[in-house]
């Protein structure tokens, strides 16, 4: 689309994204242009994309009815799971068992999907994975990817070479041994739900408008 720049991490405003350059030492080359940002944060929608997290790629394949697909937010200001929790994986492999991974809570939108290095007096020292830096496209891929769910029913190695991945610790956790960096399998939200309601609903909101404008009336 216009105006969006490709490869390009993105936050909320210039203020965000200067904040980000200030703070993050592998962020010296860095200027506001390299980020894509709200033009209007007053007076444009709040942009949400929902993303599925579908499970290790370590555990594929999954069990068709026993899969814990859990819903990420992905907006301008951060990224993540609205509800911390642990969740077992099954993998249909029986060499594979059960992998126990802690899910939940949210980072800065451009360093979601980056490696966890450690933590010194609260802060997180975070650096880009293989995968590079989160992006809008790569939102929008994932969000975009509904055969993920039929990838990862199928062999390991199909869902290694054709689904999409991206690293994973959770911020929530206060165990440092369980902050470890998970290549996570990704789907299209709406392989869980259209609107991403659920995570509102596990936040708590009381009073949520929701327009639904459907092809086919309900």
């Amino acid at each position: 689309p216009a105006d969006i720049k490709r490869h390009a991490p993105f936050t909320w405003d210039a203020v965000e994204a200067e904040r980000i350059i200030a703070n993050n030492q592998d962020a010296a080359d860095w200027t506001v242009d390299s980020f894509n940002l709200v033009r209007d944060p007053v007076n444009e929608p709040f942009p949400l994309v929902g993303v599925a997290l579908v499970g290790p790629v370590s555990q594929a394949p999954f069990k068709a009815m026993h899969r814990d697909l859990t819903m990420v937010e992905v907006t301008p200001i951060a990224s993540g799971v609205s509800n911390s929790q642990s969740i077992s994986y099954t993998s249909r492999d029986k060499d594979r068992g059960v992998l126990p991974l802690p899910v939940g809570g949210f980072v800065e939108s451009s360093f979601f999907g980056t490696n966890w290095n450690g933590q010194e007096d609260d802060i997180a020292s975070l650096s880009p994975s293989s995968y590079g830096l989160w992006t809008v496209e790569q939102a929008a891929a994932a969000s975009s990817m509904a055969p993920e769910l039929f990838i990862a029913l199928t062999t390991n190695k199909i869902a290694n070479y054709l689904g999409f991945h991206a690293k994973y610790f959770s911020p929530s956790t206060s165990d440092k041994e369980e902050k470890s960096n998970v290549d996570m399998l990704l789907a299209d939200g709406g392989d869980l739900e259209n609107v991403s309601l659920i995570p509102m609903l596990l936040r708590g909101v009381k009073k949520i408008v929701l327009f639904m404008d459907f092809e086919v009336p309900l």
